[in-house]
């Protein structure tokens, strides 16, 4: 299994499965971006062969949930068994529900509905053998060298797993539309989904990308525009006549008090030696703002084990916790940005 980021039009050129919803690329705000993702898959080892159709592996459900910015609901996600003593035999049964959300151009998420999917090991045999009832003597016929009991068992081994896919598979295909399996012609053909994800370029090179990026994680857009106006927050629409909210307010005798009728009293009661000039700090959250963007956008290049001088590294376990350190200055953050920039660059070139 491959990635690539490509275009829409290069991929239909190229036969590709594309599976975007072309209103997703183009965000409201230019606080986000769009990137188109292209997954070739190796069938033989990325794929489960059943009943004549290819389902994906786990590993490359979870690939495709990162190439659709799909993430999933703690507290819609769970798994079970149950047991059960029927015509397939008596076995352990394994049951999954999912739930997931996808990022939507204007920043907000759309939350799909929880997906469930059962995974019998027994049935699952039985149906490759082409059985329809469990008994000592099917229990022992064979395909490929194994009896169809053992052929049970091993499916057993994955049965949690298999449940999980099955039920991420669904996930996946109420937000992007993509199909559970796949026909074995389809499965050579590029598959193409698109993600929003947040421009950091604009974040860091524009005020007003500084401003809308902090109000959107401390959830304080509401606040903003009522001291500023709409127009404060890019992408937000402007007030009804378009002109900026008046924020200053007037005193009962009807004269202009910008301030606040207290401002004077607040400020007497300051102890003015321990006050430092705004924008000071402005740096270091800039650079944390930065950082924080880097291990949103690029996690999938960054979470990979290296070889390096001294054994392996993983850059972005050590991002990250530069990201936590309590004890971080502008200075590291500068240090592990500069570091990240080296390897995209480098990994862009190979």
């Amino acid at each position: 299994m491959t990635t690539e980021l490509v275009t829409v039009s290069d991929a239909r050129k190229n036969g590709a499965l594309v599976y975007i919803n072309e209103g997703y690329l183009n965000p409201s705000t230019p606080l986000y971006r769009t990137e188109v993702t292209a997954i070739i898959l190796d069938v033989k080892n990325d794929c489960h062969k059943i009943s004549g159709k290819l389902m994906l592996k786990r590993e490359v459900v979870d690939r495709v949930g990162e190439a659709c910015a799909i993430s999933y609901v703690p507290s819609g996600c769970r798994t079970w068994t149950e047991t059960r003593d029927d015509s397939a035999g008596k076995r352990t049964v394994f049951i999954s529900e999912q739930q997931g959300k996808m990022r939507l151009p204007d920043g907000s998420y759309r939350t799909g509905s929880v997906q469930a999917y059962e995974f019998d090991p027994n049935l699952r045999a039985m149906l490759d053998f082409g059985i329809t009832e469990w008994n000592e003597q099917t229990k022992q016929q064979q395909k490929e060298g194994k009896p169809l009991a053992k052929m049970a068992m091993e499916y057993s081994k994955f049965g949690r797993q298999r449940a999980e896919t099955g039920a991420r598979l669904r996930v996946v295909k109420e937000l992007t539309g993509m199909p559970t399996a796949f026909e074995l012609a389809e499965a050579g053909k590029p598959l193409v989904f698109s993600r929003v994800v947040q421009n950091t370029d604009y974040l860091l090179k524009t005020p007003e990308g500084r401003l809308l990026a902090a109000a959107q994680a401390t959830g304080t857009q509401d606040v903003i525009k009522d001291l500023y106006g709409r127009q404060a927050l890019p992408g937000q629409g402007g007030e009804a006549e378009g002109e900026p909210r008046n924020v200053t307010e007037k005193n009962p005798g009807g004269d202009q008090n910008p301030a606040g009728a207290d401002l004077a009293k607040e400020a007497a009661g300051e102890d003015w030696g321990d006050l430092e000039r705004e924008g000071a700090g402005d740096e270091f959250q800039e650079l944390t703002i930065s950082l924080e963007q880097y291990l949103s956008t690029y996690r999938e290049r960054l979470d990979v084990d290296y070889r390096g001088k001294n054994g392996t590294v993983n850059p972005y376990r050590l991002a990250r916790a530069e990201f936590e350190n309590p004890e971080a200055t502008a200075e590291t953050r500068r240090l592990m940005i500069g570091r990240i920039n080296n390897l995209l660059k480098s990994t862009e070139a190979s």
